[in-house]
């Protein structure tokens, strides 16, 4: 299959599939590396596409800033399948609590699938009629939003997706602020997933903003988005879980992220 025709596939991608997508979109871009205005193409179509990936922006940045874009996507294919966030959140999370999750990411799943100690609860959220593939996972009970003080308690934990982060904010869906009250209402902790990739340069989370405010006012949200992604304040979390760290949100590192790609920032 043509680079192009793999990249029209991924741009489908729900953002709880980010990760996987993110690999195989190194996969189709590096078959571009002799194309470098079909390289800028496609990037940009992928970001257009689904902005709240983050782990998208930081693949194509550092692809189309590289020299070698062949040697690039080796090395980016490797630290992402290096990406030790599940067994990293695993071992963070506290003994025999609940955890509920808002969001099906790959890496909050996975942390789960290592501890049938913990009862994890899956906060129901509208998708659009999107559903992942039937996998093995962990069993989940379900709630809803406003449940979610009802099925935690002190010491329990509530996870939220992190698709984008910086020094100045976070991505995630758009009912984050009701969850979060709803949790601490119950004396429960909010910590962030990020898996790799998704810390960002200011630069980068900005345009990766710009876009997300553009398409809400223009109303273009894709079907697999129709439950909506917004920017975050980092406030609204206790601790954010990565790869092979957590670290509280004051601490983050603002030199911890990709190459900045100006073609990437051009926004019309």
């Amino acid at each position: 299959m043509h680079p192009i025709e793999r990249l029209r596939a991924l741009a489908r991608t729900h953002p709880d599939q980010a990760s996987a997508a993110a690999r195989a979109a190194v996969d189709a871009l590096a078959g571009l590396h002799d194309d470098p205005a079909g390289l800028v193409v496609a990037c940009r179509r992928l970001v257009d596409h689904e902005p709240a990936i983050g782990v998208m922006w930081w693949v194509c940045s550092e692809l189309l800033a590289a020299s070698d874009v062949g040697d690039a996507a080796w090395r980016i294919a490797a630290v992402l399948d290096a990406d030790s966030t599940p067994e990293t959140l695993a071992t963070e999370l506290p003994s025999e609590r609940t955890v509920a999750m808002l969001g099906r990411s790959e890496e909050m799943l996975g942390a789960l699938g290592l501890r049938s100690d913990c009862c994890g609860v899956l906060v129901d959220l509208d998708d659009g009629g999107w559903a992942p593939r039937r996998r093995r996972g962990p069993a989940l009970d379900h709630a809803d939003i406003d449940e979610i003080a009802e099925v935690l308690s002190p010491g329990d934990v509530l996870l939220v997706d992190v698709l984008a982060l910086s020094t100045k904010g976070w991505v995630g869906r758009c009912e984050v602020p009701e969850a979060v009250g709803e949790a601490r209402r119950a004396g429960a902790e909010v910590w962030g997933v990020a898996g790799t990739g998704r810390q960002l340069p200011v630069a980068v989370f900005d345009a990766l903003c710009s876009r997300l405010e553009h398409r809400e006012r223009v109303g273009g949200a894709t079907p697999a988005s129709t439950g909506g992604y917004q920017r975050h304040d980092l406030a609204l979390v206790d601790l954010v879980v990565g790869s092979g760290t957590a670290w509280l949100p004051d601490e983050l590192d603002p030199g911890a992220a990709c190459a900045v790609a100006p073609e990437l920032l051009r926004f019309t």
